[in-house]
């Protein structure tokens, strides 16, 4: 177990060593990121509106890069006026005009204007803003990935394991709403060992552009691991310390509730037991038979009642434990892009009970993805799950799953 856990420590350190909606970019020097709609630039100011703030300018000086998603009208030191889209080009400003992409500086860059917009010189921020909240809000959009993977063995041993997972989420100005699921199926030599299936809901809450407050509620079922049910319900606060394209990072730290039904056999010890039980009654109906040949009235009334007691005493039941726990919960979400198109994305999480601090859940969700299209990508992900208290049950405290599919985006 501890070599396995090395490996998974590497991965990670390998991994992070090498390592939604259509929207204009800028990047200022001192880190920051904001995706919005750009409104122009003239007199060394640029005039921005950002996606979850109202407009605002920006002295030109305090701009690293700025991306458009639709065509603008520059003026250029040297080239004059010419029409096209900002973007990044090997991190730094480019433009893409008459089907080239060439770098150029920003100091080559006199003013922008935006086809349909005018410069907000004429009309004050909060008059633009009033306007703008008096229109009705377009209605927002559904995005996701559905995702699947599959492996199958026939030979000295035969094995099947498939997982699947849909993830969806809708954005508001102010406000995320994210729903996940996966399902997971395996057999070995035609024996049931994984069965698990999992839900999840997030909604996210921004009050500005970094800082956000955030409701997490969750379901899980893993009888593989002797896991019954699993339901959760987490609150607290987030910040975005790194959002650029290449890069992202964010923390959150708040309190949950966590209640959990452990059962007392897996999914090969509950097939042995309940084979165990079926031969045991099968036994009992034997005796039964052979008891009540010559039992007549009262006699062969009391014997048929004995059975029936001793058959219900011998089915087989799973028995739950239940644990319950108020808990911590602190957790991180890291993006890097590699090797120009792929994508490293690491979750982590720390679970420690309050009364109680070593009790505790870890997880590690350690992504890596490359696209083989516009939407379809090749996926291939290591999650790890440790519980130091398995509700008394006797179920291992570690789990480890390593998975590779493809993922479709919509």
């Amino acid at each position: 177990m501890l070599r396995f856990n090395r490996w998974l420590v590497l991965f990670y350190a390998a991994a992070a060593c090498t390592a939604g909606a259509d929207a204009d970019v800028l990047y200022l020097h001192n880190g920051d990121r904001v995706s919005g709609t750009l409104v122009g630039l003239g007199e060394e100011t640029l005039r921005f509106q950002g996606v979850y703030t109202a407009e605002f300018s920006v002295p030109w000086s305090e701009v690293f890069a700025l991306t458009t998603d639709a065509e603008v009208d520059l003026v250029l030191r040297d080239s004059g006026a010419v029409s096209g889209r900002l973007i990044l080009l090997d991190d730094t400003q480019g433009l893409a005009f008459e089907g080239e992409a060439r770098q150029i500086t920003l100091d080559d860059i006199l003013t922008i204007a935006v086809p349909g917009l005018e410069m907000a010189a004429e009309t004050p921020p909060d008059a633009a803003a009033e306007a703008a909240a008096a229109e009705a809000a377009p209605p927002p959009k559904w995005s996701g990935t559905v995702s699947a993977g599959a492996t199958w063995r026939k030979g000295a041993t035969d094995a099947f394991d498939a997982v699947t997972g849909v993830a969806v989420t809708r954005q508001w100005p102010k406000d995320t709403l994210t729903l996940k699921s996966e399902a997971a199926y395996g057999e070995v030599e035609s024996e049931k060992n994984t069965q698990r299936i999992l839900g999840e809901l997030k909604w996210q809450h921004y009050w500005t552009e970094r800082f956000y407050f955030y409701g997490l509620g969750g379901a899980e079922h893993d009888a593989g691991r002797q896991l019954d049910l699993r339901l959760r319900a987490n609150a607290g606060l987030g910040r975005e310390f790194i959002h650029n394209e290449r890069r992202k990072l964010s923390l959150e730290a708040g309190v949950g509730y966590r209640r959990e039904y452990w059962l007392e056999y897996d999914l090969i010890q509950e097939r042995l037991a309940e084979d165990a039980s079926r031969d045991a009654r099968r036994a009992r109906l034997t005796q039964y038979l052979g008891e009540i040949g010559g039992l007549t009235g009262l006699p062969l009334v009391e014997a048929s009642l004995r059975y029936l007691r001793d058959v219900k005493q011998l089915e087989f039941d799973n028995d739950t434990h239940t644990e319950d726990s108020v808990n911590v919960h602190a957790s991180s979400h890291y993006e890097q892009q590699v090797f120009t198109r792929s994508l490293f994305t690491s979750d982590l999480t720390f679970e420690p009970d309050v009364d109680d601090l070593s009790n505790f859940r870890l997880l590690s969700d350690l992504g890596f993805l490359t696209p083989l299209s516009e939407k379809m990508s090749l996926k291939m992900r290591l999650n790890s799950e440790y519980d130091s208290d398995t509700g008394g049950v006797d179920a291992e405290n570690w789990e480890h799953k390593f998975m590779t599919g493809l993922e479709y985006k919509f």
